[in-house]
């Protein structure tokens, strides 16, 4: 099976009986800091989940996602706050990490995955020792990071519908709903 062919999120009806991942991004869209809460983005993505709540599709997400979904989170507010760090980056992140602003930031970001959770599974399978190792491999030659890799293979072995804004996923034998208009050109 090779599916390369994505759909547009905003065209597509949702069924109880889809089984649809909910990228990183995706989440961040939705649940995540909101500098442009008018931003078409914002909206295609937080319509499409809210019409697939409504026919009661099931979610799913992995620990690699969460991790990404949270140290975006994080750096995203540590750079809407000190957008003049840019250059220092790491070190002041560091810095930061120990403040109280940062306690605030992070508690923000767990009532985020506490919703998030509400309504996604967290999906355990496809990170076996064959699977990482695979996935290595294949980043070693260029093709897709190593989180996509792991992410592409647990929706192809689960059949599960991708939903994302990457266009890292624009190869890879899983059904992709998504609003990035590079998908469809």
């Amino acid at each position: 099976m090779f599916i390369c062919d994505p759909i547009r999120i905003d065209r597509y009806s949702f069924y109880s009986n889809d089984r649809l991942f909910i990228d990183a991004n995706v989440l961040l869209l939705v649940y995540g800091p909101q500098d442009r809460p008018n931003d078409p983005l914002v909206f295609s993505y937080s319509d499409a989940m809210r019409k697939a709540i409504w026919k009661k599709a099931e979610f799913f997400t992995h620990i690699l996602t969460i991790t990404e979904y949270v140290s975006n989170h994080c750096r995203i507010e540590f750079k809407r706050r000190f957008p003049e760090v840019s250059k220092e980056f790491t070190r002041k992140y560091k810095e930061y990490r120990k403040t109280d602003d940062f306690s605030k930031v992070i508690k923000d970001i767990a009532l985020s995955l506490k919703n998030i959770l509400a309504i996604c599974k967290i999906e355990e399978g496809a990170t076996s020792d064959s699977v990482i190792r695979e996935a290595v491999t294949v980043m070693g030659k260029g093709q897709i990071d190593f989180c996509d890799q792991i992410i592409a293979e647990l929706c192809f072995r689960k059949g599960y519908t991708l939903v994302t804004h990457d266009l890292d996923f624009r190869c890879c034998p899983v059904r992709v709903l998504s609003a990035n208009r590079k998908y469809f050109l």
